[in-house]
């Protein structure tokens, strides 16, 4: 996985966003209200290292909107810190 800056990482983490606000920034509105979800720390990582140009290989959930729209996310922290 390349590395990307701190500075790049911190310009895109969405850190200030509510859940659902990024659900809807990632086309997962279905998602807000998902007990299973409730928890963004290694969505909100994975998108802020896509945002920086970072592929995820094995990422599996498939995001259907904004910035990153097409590319995959990783939502579980283990898998996340793996790569």
């Amino acid at each position: 996985m390349m590395k990307p800056t701190y500075q790049k990482l911190r310009q895109f983490f969405p850190r200030a966003e509510s859940r659902a606000a990024l659900y809807e920034t990632l086309g997962w509105g279905d998602l807000i209200d998902h007990k299973a979800y409730v928890d963004t720390c290694a969505i909100r990582m994975s998108y802020a290292l896509l945002r920086s140009n970072v592929t995820l290989p094995g990422a599996k959930m498939r995001v259907k909107a904004g910035p990153v729209e097409g590319r995959y996310i990783e939502q579980r922290q283990a898998a996340l810190s793996a790569s």
